[in-house]
């Protein structure tokens, strides 16, 4: 039954880790989206996946209150969490708004976004590495591979767009 309260984060932490690791990727490849069909449809694929991960925290604190009570409190984890994907969230819609309009994007707005992806990175990884209820994830193996994970997983995904 624990597992299954726990369920929220999951999500929040795979779909996140994912769009996070996508923009981190895209970083290394300057082309900023031109030669594909629909350049636009890798950012909104990545803020699709980011707010899905986003109800996941929801889901995790139960109701929308302690929701913000949480971000009231900035040195919560699960606040720097959300304030890590809301800066991310932000520069992905100004990629997916330079895409739409002129099918390219800037690459310091990638540059930027795949900075705010690998601090929500760590700070996913942090959360974790941190949480008392497990002493085995309180190792530094923990941090690298969060990072190493959502980079994989963001990798795969930004070749399946074809950039």
């Amino acid at each position: 039954m624990d597992m299954i309260s726990e369920f929220p984060l999951f999500a929040f932490t795979t779909l996140g880790g994912l769009a996070a690791g996508a923009y981190v990727v895209s970083a290394f490849f300057p082309s900023g989206g031109q030669g594909v069909k629909r350049p636009w449809l890798f950012p909104l694929i990545c803020i699709v996946l980011l707010g899905a991960g986003l109800l996941g925290v929801l889901g995790h604190l139960g109701r929308p209150e302690r929701f913000l009570f949480a971000l009231s409190n900035p040195t919560s984890m699960i606040a720097e969490e959300v304030y890590w994907s809301i800066a991310l969230g932000i520069l992905m819609l100004v990629d997916l708004v330079l895409l739409a309009r002129k099918g390219a994007s800037q690459r310091i707005v990638r540059i930027l976004a795949a900075v705010a992806a690998l601090g929500l990175m760590c700070i996913m990884g942090n959360a974790y590495f941190t949480a008392y209820g497990n002493p085995v994830w309180a190792a530094w193996p923990t941090l690298v591979l969060f990072v190493a994970g959502d980079l994989g997983m963001g990798a795969a995904l930004f070749a399946l767009h074809g950039d």
